[in-house]
Formats: C-alpha cells, sequence, structure tokens
C-alpha cells in the first residue's frame, strides 16, 4: 500500500492484493480494519461515512469485534502473533506525494 501524506489527511495512492495482484475497477473488496479505524479514526471518517450502511459491518451484530476476535484466536493457538515483514506500507511525502 502506498499512501500520500496531504494538507488534507493521508490518501491512498496505490494498493496491491497479496500476491501481487491489481484491484479491478468496479469489483468490490472485503476489508478488514481495526475498530478505531473502521469508526473513522486518523483521517478515514470522511471515507468511512461515505459508505452505505449496508456495506459495514462493525461487529456491532456479532458476538465479538475484531480485536476481541483476534484475542481469542490466539489464545486458543497458544503461540505468540508474528508481525509482518515491515515495509509493506510506503509514506510519501513532499513533490512524491501527488495531492490534489
Amino acid at each position: 500500500m502506498e499512501v500520500a501524506v496531504c494538507p488534507t489527511g493521508l490518501r491512498m495512492t496505490a494498493l496491491e492484493l497479496e500476491g501481487g495482484g491489481r484491484l479491478v475497477e468496479g469489483r468490490l473488496y472485503p476489508v478488514v480494519l481495526p475498530d478505531n479505524l473502521a469508526r473513522g479514526g486518523e483521517g478515514l471518517e470522511a471515507f468511512m461515512a461515505s459508505l452505505p450502511d449496508r456495506r459495514k459491518d462493525l461487529g456491532e451484530r456479532r458476538p465479538l469485534n475484531l480485536r476481541d476476535s483476534l484475542a481469542a484466536d490466539l489464545a486458543r493457538r497458544g503461540k505468540p502473533l508474528v508481525a509482518p515483514t515491515p515495509g509493506r506500507t510506503s509514506v510519501l511525502r513532499g513533490e512524491a506525494a501527488h495531492c490534489i
């Protein structure tokens, strides 16, 4: 993922699927976010507000939210979570940011 630091906040400028695939225009993709981001934190408020309610699942109809589900799964596995390799996200600043 590539994000630009713009005067109005962060702007996603590029995204690759796992394995290097490209997004297909017009296709819908499920995205999992931590609770604070899914509720509009970190500058995602306008983006999340632009999505129709029927396309959002904040976990209110589920017994566990994402954080609690992950904690339960980790406890069940009995081994520590291994962080992914750093560098999966590039942050562009200045001229490279392409802010519009």
